[in-house]
């Protein structure tokens, strides 16, 4: 969990192995970008350290569900 303004206790998805992050309503690829959510996001993986590849999301473009980089969140982020 991280703590974000939009929710207390923002349930994120973790799988080390696979490097891949799932998350819904802080960055999902495809959808109008919130900065500071996405801010939020890519601060809590920083500060935790965590090794992450890909970034899916629960909403926006994409069949299979939307895939971003670590890279495209900081982008969105403005860090």
């Amino acid at each position: 969990m991280i703590e974000t303004e939009h929710a207390q206790g923002m349930v994120v998805v973790y799988l080390p192995a696979e490097k891949l992050l799932f998350n819904a309503d802080l960055f999902s690829p495809g959808d109008p970008i919130n900065e500071k959510s996405a801010g939020e996001l890519y601060d809590a993986i920083t500060r935790l350290k965590l090794d992450v590849e890909r970034i899916v999301g629960a909403h926006g473009a994409g069949a299979a569900g939307p895939v971003a980089t670590l890279a495209a969140l900081k982008e969105a982020a403005k860090r």
